[in-house]
Formats: C-alpha cells, sequence, structure tokens
C-alpha cells in the first residue's frame, strides 16, 4: 500500500484531482447502497414522505414575503419547527441517515483517503499538528467578528442583479432556496436531548471536519504544493466551496467564508484553525434554528439590518484578527529559512 501511495504522490495534478472526482463518485454511489439497503430494511415509505414534506414547504414560501429576506428566514425558521413536529420519526431518521452519510462518507471518509493516497509520509501529518494552539482560540473570535460581513453578502445577489437576471431567465433562485433551507430546517428539527445529540453531529460537527479535510486539506493543499499561487489557490478552492453546496441564495456567502477559512488554513499551517471556524459557523446556526426559539426574537429586532458602522466595526476587527494569523505566518517563514 505504501507503493500505491507514492505513485498517487507522484502522479500529476490532474491525475489527483481526477483521483479526488473518482473518489467522491464512489462515496456517493456507496451513500446510494446504504440509502437503499436501510429503506429496505426499515420498511420506510420515504417517497410519501418526501411528497409530504414538499408539498408543505411549497405552501409556506408560496406565501412569503420575499421584498425583506431577512423577515422571510426568520418566518422560515418559525414555520421549519412546525412541520418538524409533524414528520413521523421513521421520515426522519431516513433523512438524517441519509445526510449524515453523506457528509461521513463524501467529505470525512474520501478526504482521509485522499490525503493517504497523494502524500508521501512526510507530508501527511504536518498540517494536522496545532502548531500555536493559541491560534484555535483567536479563531473563534474571528468567525465572531467576520458574522456581520458574512450575513451581509447574501444582499450581493440583488446588490448585484443576479436575481433580476435570474427571474428574466425563468429561475426562481431566492424562492428555491428558501424552500430547500425550509426542508432542511424541518427535518434537522430535534425532539429531546438525544437527538439534540445527533442532530449537533450531524449539522455542526461531522461537517466541519469532513469539508476542511476535503476542501483546505485536500484541493487546495494539492493546488499549493504543486506550485500554484497561494492566493488563487485559496479563491479557488473558496468556489468549488461554494459551488458544492448548490444554494445559489447563500453562495457569497459559502464563498466568502472559504476564502476566510483557506487564509487561516494558510497562514496558520494547521488544519484545525479552519476547522474550528467551520464548526463555530455550523453550530451559530444551530443553536440560532433549534435552540433558540424564533418566537422569542421581538419582530423589531429580527428586522433590523446590520448598519454602515456595525460593518465597518467588523471589517477592522476581521482584518485585525486576520493580522495575527499572518503575523504567525511570517514568524514561521523567518524560523524555517534560519532552519
Amino acid at each position: 500500500m505504501a507503493l500505491n501511495r507514492m505513485n498517487f504522490s507522484n502522479a500529476t495534478l490532474g491525475k489527483q484531482l481526477m483521483l479526488l472526482l473518482v473518489l467522491f463518485v464512489l462515496a456517493i454511489a456507496v451513500q446510494g447502497i446504504l440509502v437503499y439497503g436501510y429503506s429496505a430494511v426499515t420498511a420506510v415509505d420515504e417517497q410519501q414522505g418526501v411528497n409530504e414534506l414538499y408539498s408543505a414547504a411549497d405552501s409556506v414560501v408560496n406565501n412569503l414575503d420575499l421584498s425583506d429576506v431577512n423577515a422571510a428566514h426568520l418566518e422560515v425558521a418559525r414555520k421549519s419547527k412546525e412541520i418538524g413536529a409533524t414528520i413521523s420519526p421513521e421520515i426522519k431518521n431516513y433523512f438524517l441517515f441519509m445526510q449524515m452519510g453523506y457528509n461521513i462518507l463524501c467529505f470525512l471518509v474520501v478526504g482521509l483517503v485522499y490525503r493517504w493516497l497523494v502524500n508521501s509520509e512526510k507530508k501527511v501529518m504536518p498540517d494536522l499538528n496545532v502548531r500555536n494552539p493559541f491560534l484555535l482560540f483567536v479563531s473563534v473570535f474571528l468567525l465572531l467578528a467576520a458574522l456581520p460581513l458574512l450575513g451581509e453578502s447574501i444582499h450581493l445577489n440583488d446588490t448585484l442583479g443576479l436575481n433580476a437576471l435570474a427571474d428574466q431567465l425563468g429561475f426562481d433562485f431566492t424562492k428555491d432556496g428558501l424552500k430547500q433551507t425550509l426542508l432542511t430546517y424541518s427535518v434537522f428539527s430535534p425532539n429531546g436531548s438525544l437527538e439534540h445529540i445527533i442532530m449537533f453531529l450531524g449539522v455542526a460537527i461531522f461537517p466541519a471536519i469532513g469539508e476542511e479535510l476535503f476542501f483546505r486539506g485536500g484541493i487546495q493543499k494539492q493546488l499549493h504544493e504543486r506550485g500554484f499561487d497561494p492566493h488563487w489557490t485559496i479563491f479557488i478552492t473558496a468556489l468549488i466551496f461554494a459551488l458544492l453546496h448548490m444554494e445559489f441564495m447563500a453562495f457569497f456567502y459559502r464563498f466568502l467564508l472559504g476564502v476566510l477559512l483557506g487564509y487561516v488554513y494558510f497562514w496558520s499551517g494547521s488544519i484545525w484553525t479552519s476547522i474550528v471556524i467551520h464548526f463555530c459557523n455550523n453550530a451559530l446556526t444551530y443553536f440560532s434554528l433549534f435552540v433558540i426559539s424564533a418566537e422569542e426574537i421581538p419582530e423589531e429586532v429580527s428586522g433590523q439590518g446590520i448598519t454602515f458602522a456595525q460593518l465597518l466595526m467588523s471589517l477592522f476587527s476581521t482584518g485585525l484578527l486576520l493580522y495575527v494569523f499572518y503575523q504567525h505566518y511570517r514568524k514561521n517563514q523567518i524560523e524555517d529559512s534560519i532552519k
């Protein structure tokens, strides 16, 4: 097996990326087989469950006021809890099994296997080490600082005229995105402590570890080691990261988050810093949806946007914290050059 790993480590970048694609497709195929087997063993009528969910989601989304995206998202969060309470445990377990299987197989397993195959023994471990534990602490505050900027990026579709262009072409990405969000929130709406733990694993922990190993520790790492400009590798990886999530409404949010994750990974030299940020992003989403009741949020607060002063503060604090990572990178460069 060591010989095979060395063969892939010496392969061209094209062959290595083709290997990643093959592993990803194989993982999807295995997931499909497992989901089919689960459905057969439990005798769950998933098609009826899907039809009922889509019918309920269509009814909600068609009655939303889309002139205020923030208010629409809040209403989706409220309605998702109502719909989630009506889903049978069998259908909910089916979708949970499918989603967790996708996250674990297609990202976590594929990311680990890919890293093992394309890296020599000396290159597998370095970015799995934590060279400066303090940066893990800084990572949490970096995400909190960047959240206002990331949140406002959702409006870029309107600002750039992309929603209007999509409407002219016969697409309604805003409505489709809200529908997909409603379906996801409804399925993952937990009932009881045990479900909270399982959902938290499936929504926050597994995706954070798996996707970072796949995107930053896989694609970005290989592009950079093959001599590509580090800034281009970060933006290319962020673009793939956003596209693979297949949610037009949140494209710019995920693209900018991917850029942030890419620079943190590159400057820290550790995959754990980007995993921490990714995890915190997922965890905040989870707690805001499933732990904090949407009904407890006053309308005058939920409808407010971010002020220009808050955006400036977010930009300044994000830049300041990113500079901490950059200084760590420069320090390591100087130390490595002396060695």
